[in-house]
């Protein structure tokens, strides 16, 4: 009887846990269009929320107007603190009218708790100096199961949830 509870007890558990570590968590996406007449479009997609330890995806599109006078050249760069970004530093760009670009930054939570940043689109004008055009601030909060990883955390579960059938089967035969 008391393998039996505790069967049904850690296959809940690890359900549980699993359940945490597998449901798909928040994006946040933003469009618009840049300020200047034949500025590029901006779609942006990142996390608003991250497990410890684990890797998501920061994707930025841009997309020159097919009648944009001149080719358009900016700056982007992504900036966290209490985030590992992928690559670091900014990248710079021309696009010509009609063109579009796909950046993509890897995030890595490093500490429970939440972090900050932002994407900052800069125009760089013809005398080679840049202004900043957009803006947009991000705030992904890392989130912990009891201090462990997203990785850990799913690991235990399938344990769990194996020494569960596990004692199932055993109260089946007894």
């Amino acid at each position: 009887m008391l393998t039996r509870w505790l069967g049904r007890l850690f296959v809940l558990a690890g359900l549980v846990m699993l359940g945490w570590g597998l449901y798909p968590l928040p994006h946040q996406k933003t469009t618009a269009a840049l300020w200047w007449d034949d500025g590029p479009e901006v779609a942006f997609t990142a996390p608003r929320a991250l497990r410890l330890g684990d890797t998501a995806t920061a994707r930025l599109r841009l997309r020159s107007p097919a009648n944009a006078a001149s080719p358009a050249q900016v700056e982007v760069s992504l900036r966290f603190s209490g985030l590992e970004a992928q690559p670091k530093g900014t990248s710079r760009l021309t696009l010509a009218p009609g063109q579009q670009a796909q950046l993509r930054w890897s995030l890595r939570s490093v500490a429970p708790g939440q972090a900050s940043g932002a994407l900052w689109i800069y125009r760089i004008l013809p005398d080679g100096s840049r202004l900043a055009v957009y803006t947009i601030p991000l705030h992904p909060r890392t989130k912990a199961f009891f201090g462990f990883s997203g990785q850990a955390i799913r690991l235990i579960g399938l344990f769990t949830l194996f020494l569960g059938a596990v004692l199932l089967v055993l109260a089946r035969s007894t």
